[in-house]
């Protein structure tokens, strides 16, 4: 054999790598190990917690649908409240009157606090917006409201026209936007516009609401000569307690306005029938107007007043005392169709057929007392006087 051959390995070689790879192969085990206690987390446990499944609710039962509307109502509040402040920021009138009538019932909290915080803003547009937006959510239920009421006094007219016309949609108005609408329109500042379009409302609540009434009868005095005559023909329509009534009746009756006098003629027969009297007295007063129009409505309602009777003398003699000759002429021919009843006022006629102020005076005193006969039978010589005098 040759010297370089080796002999066959021993049993005892043989198993030495083997222990070798067996002790590597449990060590690298271990380190997996290890790798995995401390990456799985047992290294440092966490208190575990359960938790518990909300039970599953079909889709069809009342209870999932009502927590699909909340969800869908939460949203569209949201959705509204959005919109709405930038239609209010951006003065856009017909946006935000829009959604003022068609929200929701559950957003008119959110729609009133944002119109109160925009109703201060400093751009007129956004606070006529509000305005509008105020007014069309007050037309459904009328209410007085502080934030309307303020802006109804803004110093705008674009505001102020834009409470008008919310106004015009409130069926029945407040009292309290009537009034201040009627204040606003009697400032100085008040334009033309303004004024005009107040007029063109009051005409448009004929006839005037029970509720506006007294309102109209406190403001009745208003210097503003487009609503004076307005206002005089809204209470010429409505129904006043008598007393109420008549003493304006008698106000408007001496207006320089013929328009006001003609509804203060108005007011005197449908109020007079409790008071006959002063009617008559009014009546017989505005016949002294410089107006055609108001004297032709006097002579008319005299002439419906019914039967003179001697009741009526104090009145007609108090109509003697005017300075007005229409009225005197108009008192003395009253007293004449009372013939002989007539005598009483016998010593008020005479001064005035004596010492007339004017030929048709002197003639309706002398015609008066000569139609009361044998009871003017002491002052037949004023009728003889008469009889030649120039004027025949």
């Amino acid at each position: 054999m040759p010297a370089f051959e080796s002999k066959p390995a021993s049993g005892k070689a043989k198993g030495i790598p083997t222990v070798v790879l067996a002790i590597g192969g449990a060590f690298l085990g271990m380190i997996v190990a290890v790798a995995i206690f401390f990456g799985s987390g047992l290294a440092n446990p966490k208190p575990v917690v359960t938790k518990l499944r909300e039970p599953e609710v079909p889709k069809d039962t009342p209870a999932a649908k009502a927590k699909l509307n909340a969800r869908k109502t939460e949203q569209a509040a949201s959705k509204f409240e959005t919109n709405f402040k930038e239609a209010l920021a951006a003065g856009n009138i017909a946006s935000a009157t829009r959604m003022a009538t068609t929200k929701e019932p559950g957003m008119t909290s959110a729609f009133l606090a944002l119109c109160r915080q925009y109703s201060t803003d400093s751009k007129a547009s956004t606070r006529a917006a509000v305005a509008s937006a105020l007014g069309a959510h007050l037309a459904d239920k009328p209410a007085d409201d502080p934030d309307f009421l303020k802006l109804m006094d803004d110093k705008d007219q674009k505001v102020v026209l834009a409470c008008i016309e919310s106004l015009e949609a409130m069926k029945p108005c407040p009292p309290a936007f009537a009034r201040k609408a009627l204040s606003v329109g009697s400032k100085e500042t008040a334009s033309p516009e303004i004024r005009e379009r107040l007029t063109s409302w009051v005409r448009n609540l004929n006839p005037l609401p029970a509720g506006l009434v007294t309102v109209f009868a406190l403001e009745a005095d208003t210097k503003v000569g487009e609503l004076r005559p307005v206002v005089a023909e809204a209470l010429a329509q409505a129904r006043l307690e008598p007393k109420n009534g008549m003493e304006l009746a008698k106000k408007f009756i001496t207006d320089a306005d013929p328009k006001v006098a003609s509804a203060g003629i108005r007011m005197v027969a449908q109020y007079g029938k409790g008071n006959r009297a002063d009617a008559l007295a009014s009546l017989l007063k505005a016949l002294d107007s410089n107006q055609g129009d108001v004297r032709k409505a006097a002579t008319t309602e005299i002439e419906s007043i019914g039967k003179i009777g001697t009741a009526d003398l104090p009145a007609l003699l108090k109509a003697l005392g005017q300075t007005g000759d229409a009225s005197r002429v108009k008192a003395c021919q009253l007293i004449g169709s009372l013939g002989p009843d007539a005598k009483p006022a016998l010593n008020a006629l005479v001064p005035l057929a004596k010492q007339p102020s004017t030929p048709e005076v002197a003639t309706a005193a002398i015609t008066a007392i000569g139609m009361m006969g044998k009871a003017a039978e002491s002052e037949i010589a004023v009728v003889r006087e008469g009889a030649t005098s120039q004027h025949a």
